[in-house]
């Protein structure tokens, strides 16, 4: 959503899956602790359709259980809007100080390597790389469940119904409270990442034909 990865054209006819690899470089060389200030990561285009006042929404009801925990949105709009509703709800819900807006990052790669859990609240996506990138980093998703997509599916993200605030906090205070969960949402995102990074597309289009 913030950047776009260069793409490795290996022959005239197809690409590989359109990844920059030295990404895992940068966020996959630790084992992931919880610890008792949790940082939810929000990452994409502040706009009306990725619903990101639902994050500070998640966080007020996971701060409830866990008063430490913290959002970071990485992120921007073109106005502004998004940005202005997000603080204001912030402010509504007691949770200003826990709110960081980190604006647009060129590289992402430490806020996924120091986030404990991924919140992915849009309604919509053609293809969600910020699952793909958080998948690379073995970093768990809690997210509304697009059933289209191949990520929603992985054993790494607890997906729940477009809007349901409720449901993605109670999901998230599930990974968070159990340190033998997380592991294994850890590793499942972390294997779906694999899976993905080694499809051999070119072998499956040559069988077809």
């Amino acid at each position: 959503d913030l950047h776009s990865f260069p793409t490795r054209r290996s022959s005239d006819l197809w690409q590989t899956n359109p990844v920059d690899w030295s990404f895992l470089d940068r966020v996959s060389a630790q084992d992931r602790l919880l610890g008792p200030a949790p940082v939810l990561l929000w990452v994409g285009r502040f706009e009306e359709r990725k619903r990101p006042v639902d994050a500070v929404r998640i966080l007020a009801a996971v701060r409830r259980s866990i008063p430490d925990a913290r959002l970071v949105m990485v992120g921007k709009s073109e106005d502004g809007v998004q940005e202005g509703l997000v603080l204001e709800y912030a402010a509504d819900l007691g949770v200003a100080e826990a709110v960081e807006l980190a604006g647009y990052q060129r590289d992402v790669a430490p806020f996924y390597r120091d986030a404990a859990l991924l919140v992915s609240t849009t309604e919509i996506e053609g293809f969600n790389m910020v699952l793909l990138e958080a998948s690379a980093a073995g970093l768990p998703a809690v997210m509304y469940r697009l059933s289209y997509l191949p990520f929603d599916r992985s054993a790494g993200v607890l997906s729940v119904d477009i809007g349901d605030v409720s449901g993605a906090a109670a999901a998230a205070l599930g990974a968070l409270s159990d340190a033998a969960r997380y592991r294994e949402l850890c590793a499942g995102a972390l294997a779906c990442f694999k899976e993905f990074r080694d499809y051999d597309s070119a072998k499956d289009r040559k069988s077809v034909v």
